[in-house]
């Protein structure tokens, strides 16, 4: 994949996942639940079950968690030379998405700060208080 078209397609894939996107005046959440039905959307993001009885914080490709009490999941991964990662917080309708050309970068670290100073000083949905 060319590297200046990856945010593109990173961006497009996180956006057809949220929930009051529109396009051309258009729900996403048609689009949405035509690639997947919302089963299957929900299973990605709710932590699995091992078959003991274990609950992890990893559902299908995401890791599933919480961040300053709001549910968040993400997915990074890389390749020599590059680290990405995306988080989402669906009941909040935002996602952060970090992109970086460096190995020993952390970019899930980053995209945390980010949504930090966002939380702490954005009128947004998501709570100042957390």
């Amino acid at each position: 994949m060319p590297q200046e078209n990856a945010e593109d397609d990173v961006d497009r894939f996180v956006t057809a996942q949220m929930e009051s996107q529109h396009i051309s005046g258009r729900s996403l959440t048609v689009f949405r639940e035509s690639l997947l039905p919302k089963v299957t959307w929900e299973r990605m993001w709710t932590p699995a079950t091992l078959t003991d009885g274990t609950k992890v914080d990893y559902g299908f490709g995401w890791a599933v968690g919480e961040y300053h009490g709001h549910r968040s999941v993400g997915h990074g991964g890389g390749i020599p030379g590059f680290m990405t990662y995306a988080e989402r917080f669906p009941e909040d309708d935002l996602a952060m998405i970090v992109l970086t050309n460096s190995a020993s970068s952390n970019p899930a670290e980053i995209a945390r700060d980010v949504v930090g100073h966002y939380i702490l000083t954005s009128s947004h949905p998501l709570d100042a208080a957390d």
